[in-house]
């Protein structure tokens, strides 16, 4: 089960990256 704090942090990567 992926660890909802990774999650997270792959998102506001990616979020980072798309900004």
């Amino acid at each position: 089960q992926p660890s909802p704090l990774r999650e997270y942090l792959t998102t506001s990567k990616a979020t980072t990256k798309l900004h």
